[in-house]
């Protein structure tokens, strides 16, 4: 019965540090995502991806076949 009750104690204080766990994770990807689409970092990833996409295009056009 001792061995019931320890495993059933260490499992609630899984379960608790887990719902911190993923209460924080969720709280700071939401927070991440208000900043991103709210703040400037939206339009500097657009910049990015586009001088990204821009660069591989001229590559692809240079490449000798």
């Amino acid at each position: 019965m001792a061995v019931v009750l320890l495993v059933l104690e260490v499992q609630s204080l899984r379960v608790a540090f887990d719902l911190v766990w993923y209460s924080t994770l969720a709280y700071l990807v939401a927070r991440a995502r208000r900043a991103f689409v709210e703040g400037p970092w939206l339009a500097r990833a657009e910049r990015v991806t586009g001088a990204v996409l821009i660069g591989l295009g001229i590559r692809l056009a240079f490449e000798r076949r």
